[in-house]
């Protein structure tokens, strides 16, 4: 997040450092509600990374989708990787594949 943007649309803790190659420690935190203007100009040349718990805005509903998205996604890469590997053990299936 930079100075005059917008905070995340969920409650948030934003750490202030001074640029972009040193995170190990902030100058400052900001807590960023939503709908509010980032303000750290105060802080020359600075950003900040948002840190937030978003599990408690979160349904059953939502997490079981997730679930299924992911299960079915990595259901999807066992086949292609399963046919792929049993036409690539065929005289010409290499060239099939590719």
């Amino acid at each position: 997040m930079t100075d005059g943007e917008q905070c995340p649309m969920y409650p948030m803790d934003c750490f202030i450092f001074p640029d972009t190659t040193i995170l190990s420690s902030p100058i400052a935190s900001y807590p960023c509600q939503p709908g509010r203007i980032g303000n750290f100009s105060n802080f020359n040349g600075s950003f900040a990374w948002c840190y937030g718990w978003i599990i408690a805005q979160q349904s059953s509903l939502n997490v079981l989708n997730q679930l299924g998205l992911c299960s079915g996604l990595i259901g999807l890469f066992a086949i292609i990787f399963a046919f792929t590997f049993h036409v690539g053990h065929r005289k010409f299936g290499l060239t099939v594949v590719l």
